[in-house]
């Protein structure tokens, strides 16, 4: 939604109002016409919900994101957190597998490579140990997910590594970022350890 961006929500009474594009030149009328009250204003497009453009659509990767408190795990539970984790620990490796795959998930990478087959392979492959390594680099042009979930929903990652983990039979899973989006390394894991300048592997479990 580039059409909007910058794109600031406003909390207020009547629920999240949104503002967009907004430019610096913007931030003093903005002011002017009450927008921590969800004023008037030229660029007041409402309840970013009701947006012709987002109203038909359903968020799902990003349906906490603004919404809690990405550090609270009150915030996170509340909002239907870790229930997918306690399924995958009821249902078990083989029917975690089983499931992703029937889902037809794909890799958001470009390939669109099957998420099973990926999970069945490392799962049917025998290891003294095996390594859930999450690729949390914003490589491609113009994607977003990554920084958007490390930055607005960082459990949701770490409840799908362990899913994963449990699926496959891993035991260790590391994040992987470069240093220049720290804000997600550091809600992802507020220990997390820059080593070297360009790039961290974060221990997350």
């Amino acid at each position: 939604m580039f059409f909007l961006e910058p794109l600031i929500e406003v909390e207020t009474a009547q629920g999240r109002i949104g503002y967009g594009p907004v430019l610096a030149a913007d931030v003093a009328s903005l002011f002017d016409a009450g927008l921590l009250d969800g004023g008037a204003h030229a660029l007041r497009i409402g309840k970013p919900e009701d947006h012709p453009f987002l109203a038909p659509q359903t968020r799902l990767t990003f349906a906490r994101c603004g919404i809690i408190d990405p550090l609270s795990l009150a915030d996170y539970e509340a909002h239907d957190g870790w229930k997918g984790l306690k399924r995958a620990i009821a249902i078990g490796p083989q029917a975690i597998v089983a499931e992703v795959t029937k889902s037809g998930l794909r890799g958001r990478g470009g390939a669109g490579f099957p998420t099973g087959i990926k999970w069945k392979t490392v799962a049917d492959t025998q290891a003294d140990r095996k390594y859930v390594v999450c690729n949390f680099d914003e490589g491609d042009s113009g994607t977003f997910a990554d920084r958007m979930i490390g930055e607005g929903d960082p459990f949701a990652l770490i409840e799908g590594m362990t899913i994963c983990g449990i699926g496959v039979g891993a035991t260790k899973g590391y994040v992987y970022c470069r240093s220049n989006i720290p804000m997600p390394g550091r809600h992802s894991r507020k220990r997390c350890e820059s080593r070297g300048r360009r790039a961290f592997l974060a221990p997350i479990f």
